[in-house]
């Protein structure tokens, strides 16, 4: 089957179909036997598209765009906390694991960025002095690098940081109308910033300390910002390189997808504040805090790909926009 012809044949009343789906709660007696009849029709493009083609974009598209016609034929509702379980098994999900390939560039650029810079601080005296004086940095690696996560009360912390990290991931975001362009600069000095803090801790042999402070948290909530960084960037090159869909509505589509990270994240980082705020200043061990940190890094994780992987195969998007009011049923 010739997927563009088909597309290009039957798009108009699949807009059509939408659009009344949309106004669904003021159509006249004409346009709701019209809708019947669409929902009717394009119920068996579906089954055209699903025999003759492996386009999960395009199954995914028809499948939530019936879904939704059901619901205006047949009046049925979905109570709200079925929009929440949605949202936390198929939409955030599923667009983190479509970014996985952005989203593990974003981490390796990181990491490498960030461990070469650190050695090259670590064994440059001259960048050292050009950082600040011996004083300045003997405070900054005795004291204040482990003060700074004990010298606030655990809850406002925690707050502080939360709220931090999320602007800083919402920034990301929105840079994605710039086609990400600057994303890679604010991932740049984030990792600079690592850098030096790490480098200096090693030129005085405390890298244990470093890594024993930073990580717990840090693994969360870095993985959080990277996912943000991928989706961003990803949204840009859905500009550029649209497929075989309208440049309009390809970007739409993501741009909408992109909103069930900046709001999946917001959960995430909080969780990341948590820990910042109330188990890396602890008196716990060092190993049982990274355990901690690893714990948590690793459900996420696996959260993303189990119900993302399942929401994929499913023809799943994540955007808002096409999620059904209802349960389709066979």
């Amino acid at each position: 089957m010739d997927i563009d012809a088909f597309v290009a044949a039957h798009r108009p009343a699949w807009d059509r179909l939408d659009h009344l789906v949309r106004r669904r709660r003021s159509l006249t007696g004409a346009e709701v036997d019209e809708l019947v009849e669409l929902y009717q029709r394009v119920s068996t493009h579906l089954s055209i598209v699903r025999s003759g083609t492996q386009d999960s974009m395009l199954v995914g598209r028809l499948s939530a765009l019936v879904a939704r016609a059901r619901s205006a034929v047949t009046g049925a509702h979905v109570p709200a906390w079925r929009d929440v379980v949605r949202f936390f098994t198929v939409s955030f999900p599923v667009v983190a694991y479509r970014a996985r390939w952005w989203w593990l560039a974003s981490t390796l650029a990181f990491v490498a960025v960030s461990w070469i810079m650190g050695a090259w601080v670590a064994g440059s005296p001259e960048v050292q002095a050009a950082v600040g004086t011996p004083e300045e940095i003997k405070q900054l690696v005795e004291h204040d690098f482990a003060d700074y996560y004990s010298e606030n009360p655990a809850a406002s912390f925690a707050s502080r940081v939360w709220i931090n990290n999320a602007w800083v991931s919402m920034q990301v975001i929105v840079f994605a109308i710039f086609l990400g362009l600057p994303i890679p600069w604010i991932l740049f000095q984030n990792a600079a910033n690592v850098a030096v803090s790490g480098g200096l801790m090693a030129s005085r042999d405390k890298l244990d300390i470093f890594f024993g402070l930073i990580l717990p948290h840090g693994l969360l909530e870095l993985t959080a910002v990277f996912l943000a960084a991928a989706v961003g960037m990803r949204l840009g090159w859905t500009v550029i390189v649209p497929g075989p869909r309208r440049r309009v509505d390809a970007l739409a589509e993501q741009g909408r997808a992109v909103v069930s990270v900046a709001i999946g994240l917001v959960l995430v980082l909080f969780v990341s504040g948590l820990i910042e705020a109330l188990v890396t200043p602890s008196g716990l061990p060092t190993w049982a805090r990274l355990s901690i940190g690893v714990i948590a890094e690793a459900a996420f994780l696996a959260y993303v790909v189990y119900f993302g992987r399942k929401a994929y195969l499913e023809g799943e998007t994540g955007d808002l926009e096409r999620a059904p009011d209802v349960a389709p049923t066979n």
